[in-house]
């Protein structure tokens, strides 16, 4: 069963998984190592020297998630788990919400008779009551304005994901020798440049404006030289 299909942030499969807690998550090869956790802002080895791991937070309210539990059921009847692979469908992975705040979520909304539950073996599957459905009506433009957030933030942090994998793999070429030897001085090096370069950018960002020309120009200046113009 695939669900959130209407909401144009991908699939989600019918699997049992269960998302960590909380979590903004970035795909990839990083074990942990957020924006803003182990490591230092960037992760274990900086800016472009791990693929971006997950940032720990909360993305959405439990009022937000409920009109989005409601617009899921208003599709099909469906198990909390479902919910939750859901939401990190529609953030294309970069949010789950926990099972310590799904399930009782789904509790309060069946307590509001928005919803009614139903014993499947060990498992509850929940369907949308007519009051579910009237509140959900009333609701249309607030669910909209959620679903426009959590799209753009996606859409936001893909392609921060993209220019990590890409500052990584230009950091491992300018490791890697003629033969495919490493030279991790070499490495070393062009990472500290890099660092050193953002740092000097962000402490012109309240130059003025005849600065900044003056920086944007060295600039100019430096890529024509490297690329041999």
């Amino acid at each position: 069963m695939r669900f959130g299909k209407k909401f144009g942030f991908g699939r989600c499969d019918d699997d049992d998984g269960f998302g960590h807690h909380h979590r903004f998550a970035f795909g990839g090869r990083g074990r942990g190592r957020g924006m803003f956790g182990e490591g230092g802002p960037f992760g274990g080895r900086g800016f472009g020297g791990t693929d971006m791991g997950r940032m720990r937070g909360k993305l959405l309210s439990s009022e937000e998630v409920h009109l989005i539990i409601l617009e899921l059921m208003s599709e099909t009847e469906i198990y909390g788990y479902e919910i939750m692979k859901a939401i990190e469908a529609m953030t294309s992975g970069v949010y789950t919400p926990s099972p310590g705040m799904i399930y009782p979520l789904l509790n309060y909304i069946t307590e509001l008779g928005h919803a009614t539950s139903e014993a499947d073996g060990n498992r509850k599957r929940f369907k949308i009551t007519d009051e579910g459905k009237q509140f959900l009506e009333e609701n249309r433009e607030q669910l909209a304005k959620i679903l426009d957030k959590i799209k753009a933030f996606s859409e936001r942090f893909a392609t921060m994901n993209t220019r990590f994998n890409e500052d990584e793999s230009a950091e491992e070429a300018w490791g890697r020798e003629d033969g495919g030897r490493h030279n991790f001085d070499m490495r070393r090096e062009f990472h500290e440049i890099r660092h050193q370069l953002r740092k000097a950018l962000f402490s012109k960002r309240m130059a003025s404006k005849e600065e900044k020309a003056r920086v944007l120009e060295i600039l100019r200046r430096a890529i024509d030289e490297i690329i041999g113009e």
